[in-house]
């Protein structure tokens, strides 16, 4: 099940890094780190809570803020780059945490989805406000 998620999203990355392809490895490296923030640091016991999920969000605003504003990608670019950083960072934790315990994530592709959700929701959101005060 992993290999067929894992080919599914590098053929995304791949359609993402197309075009610019400097701006969107930025955008995507800072993605990537903003959605680590909540996912690596953590611990698994606590992604239940409420904050967890008001956390998710906030880093998700101000990953779209934050590529739309300095990386200047356009809206839909930077919705789905904040989606497949957050997609990243939870496939490192579920591969390093595999290696200590396989049985540990059985259900990773939930994980990956609310991860993409989040990030590409709430990345968009932020896009908007950052091209909104711009203009």
């Amino acid at each position: 099940m992993i290999i067929i998620v894992g080919l599914a999203y590098l053929l995304a990355v791949i359609g993402v890094l197309r075009t610019d392809l400097s701006k969107t490895a930025a955008a995507l490296s800072l993605s990537v780190l903003v959605g680590g923030l909540i996912y690596w640091t953590i611990p698994y016991s606590k992604l239940g809570t409420s904050v967890f999920w008001i956390i998710l969000g906030g880093l998700g605003l101000i990953a779209g803020l934050a590529i739309g504003r300095w990386i200047r990608l356009d809206v839909a670019k930077t919705a789905g780059v904040a989606g497949l950083g957050f997609v990243t960072s939870v496939m490192v934790r579920v591969i390093y945490d595999g290696f200590r315990d396989p049985t540990r994530h059985n259900l990773f592709f939930i994980e990956v989805t609310i991860a993409f959700v989040f990030g590409f929701a709430f990345g968009s959101l932020g896009a908007l406000v950052g091209k909104a005060r711009r203009h």
